[in-house]
Formats: C-alpha cells, sequence, structure tokens
C-alpha cells in the first residue's frame, strides 16, 4: 500500500475533480459535438438529390438523416465549413446561398446569397466558445463551469449551483468525513409527498432541540427512563401518611434517570395529592407532574 504524503493526496483529489468536472461539462454539451460519429454528404443520382448521413466509423453504418437540394443545383465545397462550437454546418451553395443545417433539429436554414456574396470567406464564430470557454480559472486553486453552475472553490469543496449544493472530501472537511450540504442552510431531500428516502446502513441524527426534528434512540430511551423512574414514585406512597417523600430510578438501554416525589393524603379529607420531577442528562430536560384524587366512598 502507498503511503503518500497529505500535499500529494490534495494534488491528486484536485486532479480528479477538475477530470470530473470537465466530464461534466462535455455531457451537457454532447448534444453539440459528438466524436463517436461524424457527418457525410453524399449525391443520390438515383433521387437527384443531396443527402446527410451520420456516419459510425467504429461499425461502418450509415443513417440517413436528410435530403435536401441546393439552390443553385450546385455545391460549393470550399466555401463550407462545421462549427464545432455550435454544431451547425454551412454548406455553401454554388449560387452563393447558405445553407445552415442543424443536426439536433433535423433542419435547414437557408441565408439568401445577398447577405454573404460580398465577403471573400466565411468562417465559424471565432469568439470564445464551447468547453473552452465554459471552464475558467478566476483565482488560483478555483475553476468554474459555466455561470458558477459548477465550480471548485479554492478550499477543495464543489459547488453545483450558485445557492449551491457543497460537496467536501473528508480530506478538507471540518469534521473529518466525506459531507454534502446546502450553502444556504438548508438542504431538502425529495421535493413532493411521493418522495422517499432510504438509508443503508446506520442514520445518527443529534439530540432533538426543537419539536420538528428528529429523535435519535438515546433521547427515547432516555424520556423512557423517566416515564420510569417517575411510575416507581406512586408504589412507595403511604396511603394513610400525611407527607412521604419518594425517589425513583430506571435504565432503559445506556439510559439512567432518577424521579423525586412528595405525595400524601390531607388531614381531615378524602384527598390524596402528588408531585414529582424526573430528570435524564441526556435529554437534559426535566419533566413535572402532579396529580390529586378523591375517595367515594
Amino acid at each position: 500500500m502507498y503511503n503518500y504524503g497529505t500535499n500529494c493526496i490534495l494534488e491528486e483529489y484536485d486532479m480528479l475533480i477538475k477530470k470530473l468536472m470537465v466530464c461534466i461539462a462535455c455531457i451537457f454539451f454532447s448534444t453539440l459535438v459528438s466524436a463517436e460519429t461524424m457527418l457525410g454528404i453524399k449525391y443520390n443520382s438515383n433521387d437527384a438529390v443531396n443527402e446527410i448521413y451520420e456516419i459510425d466509423p467504429s461499425t461502418g453504418t450509415e443513417k440517413l438523416l436528410k435530403q435536401f437540394s441546393f439552390p443553385s443545383g450546385g455545391w460549393s465545397v470550399g466555401g463550407s465549413f462545421a462549427d464545432p462550437k455550435t454544431g451547425l454546418l454551412y454548406l455553401k451553395d454554388g449560387g452563393g446561398a447558405t445553407l445552415i443545417y442543424n443536426k439536433k433539429l433535423n433542419s435547414f436554414t437557408t441565408v439568401p446569397a445577398s447577405s454573404t456574396n460580398s465577403f471573400q470567406a466565411l468562417f465559424p464564430n471565432i469568439e470564445a466558445g464551447g468547453t473552452d470557454a465554459l471552464i475558467s480559472s478566476p483565482e488560483d486553486n478555483k475553476v468554474v463551469v459555466g455561470d458558477n453552475l459548477i465550480r471548485l472553490e479554492t478550499d477543495g469543496t464543489v459547488h453545483v449551483g450558485k445557492n449551491s449544493i457543497v460537496l467536501s472530501d473528508e480530506i478538507i472537511s471540518a469534521s473529518g468525513n466525506d459531507e454534502i450540504y446546502s450553502s444556504s442552510g438548508v438542504l431538502q431531500l425529495g421535493n413532493n409527498a411521493s418522495h422517499k428516502t432510504i438509508i443503508h446502513g446506520s442514520l445518527e441524527v443529534p439530540v432533538p432541540i426543537t419539536g420538528n426534528q428528529a429523535a435519535n434512540k438515546s433521547y427515547v430511551d432516555g424520556i423512557g427512563a423517566m416515564v420510569m423512574a417517575a411510575a416507581q414514585l406512586n408504589m412507595m406512597y403511604n396511603s394513610n401518611s400525611v407527607l412521604d417523600l419518594g425517589v425513583g430510578i430506571s435504565s432503559v438501554g445506556e439510559e439512567n434517570a432518577l424521579a423525586i416525589g412528595l405525595g400524601g393524603v390531607i388531614p381531615e379529607s378524602r384527598m390524596k395529592y402528588s408531585v414529582s420531577a424526573s430528570y435524564n442528562n441526556t435529554s437534559q430536560e426535566v419533566s413535572y407532574g402532579a396529580g390529586v384524587s378523591f375517595s367515594l366512598k
């Protein structure tokens, strides 16, 4: 097993993330540019039309995409070009018009000769575009895809979206664990009532402090122990005593609880009373209870 230093691990992690982001960018733009197939144009003499085919070089198979005709009947091959940034084909008609083919829509747009015949040659738009413009590095060790769609921050965390979901590797996270969280402070799983979340393995949650938070086993066991401890007090009161002091203890799982209570009978009446309080260290809560009863006979 190799023993890498921390710096080497961080460098490999950064390179892995950058490669991942490039792959994601390529997936986003795969509908525009594809290296798996090629487009070919040939003339069908039987039907007297030109045809555009999609060619798979690995198998040699051809798929007919579109039949069309040049307005003048002739094709100026030398004046035609493809724009890899947009994925469009610019086919120059012999009479000067330009036919623009969109593979995604499988349709043509025609630019009349009057718009282009004053130029000696036409070229793809040379402004930055495609994956070269999609991925940038505005700061040292920071990589951005698109308009902050995905970015690798200088601290090594990966952000998805402007108000982002954040992915943090255990090497750089504060907890020492792989982390996923929201920079806005709220991360929701699912977006409607029909969605469900399935967890394989254990799920750890902290001790709840508000009413809408999930309870862990320690908290539930602690509350159960408090109830059990308080229940022991009633068994110790003397029904003829004016004032009794009781102490109860209980254990549920690994949680223990203590309860203290007073109870007795009010002289010259048939009324009995009791008050109690119980406590558990995990829940860090004190429960209180009081009750009275009247003898009807």
